[in-house]
């Protein structure tokens, strides 16, 4: 049907299909596979335990939004304190946490330009992909697990480890430190412009750093292996 609205708990026990708003003064719980045409707005926790596909905003106001199954929010993920995605995520608005942002399984971003913005920690134990430009902030630290590869820029806003390969089609912007945590070489591939305001640091295997200029304002540290630099220096 149209909208829900309640003024305390929403909750699905089946299987929803909901063409406008979900809208709860305190939880929106969905236990079946749900859909919603508008958006799911919570005063406090938005919880989905299976898959979830939504075509409007996800907001728990006060609270965690958390994803069980794989999750399509073609607009935006704001929380109060967390948000756990579990499956696959695909996004085509921001995210924003609080807290902690946790990615659990591969993540896609399918707009032109989007932020993922955690007031704790972000965590990616999988792939990041990127239509667009991708802008990840973290206070207290960005955890990237796996590869990510962004047809756009991207511009990591707080201190990073990163164990996969970073591979860009327009310049890189790092203006934290990076611990390139991975056992094997790795290599950080950008398209335009690779800058790179704090130290860098590899304690095993070889880094490549290539990009059409290399603008290096902190030291560059890779402790057992090979540093290759592919590009004009600035």
């Amino acid at each position: 049907g149209g909208d829900v609205t309640a003024g305390n708990n929403v909750a699905f026990n089946d299987t929803s299909d909901i063409t406008g708003d979900v809208t709860a003064g305190n939880d929106a719980t969905f236990t079946g596979a749900a859909t919603v045409g508008g958006s799911v707005l919570a005063g406090n926790d938005v919880t989905f335990t299976d898959t979830s596909n939504i075509g409007g905003d996800v907001e728990a106001t006060a609270g965690e939004a958390n994803f069980g199954g794989n999750a399509i929010v073609d607009g935006n993920v704001t929380a109060g304190t967390n948000v756990v995605f579990n499956g696959t995520a695909s996004l085509g608005g921001d995210v924003t946490a609080g807290a902690d942002i946790s990615f659990f399984d591969t993540a896609n971003f399918a707009g032109a330009s989007q932020t993922v913005n955690a007031g704790g920690t972000l965590l990616a134990d999988s792939t990041i992909t990127a239509n667009g430009d991708l802008t990840l902030i973290a206070t207290v630290l960005i955890d990237l697990n796996d590869d990510v590869n962004v047809n756009g820029s991207l511009r990591l806003d707080g201190a990073s480890n990163v164990f996969g390969d970073l591979s860009e089609g327009g310049g890189v912007s790092l203006h934290s430190a990076v611990n390139f945590d991975g056992v094997l070489a790795q290599t950080l591939t950008a398209g335009g412009t690779l800058q790179a305001d704090s130290t860098l640091t590899k304690a095993t295997g070889d880094l490549t750093l290539t990009g059409a200029n290399l603008d290096l304002n902190g030291n560059v540290n890779v402790t057992i292996g090979s540093l290759t630099l592919d590009g004009l220096l600035a």
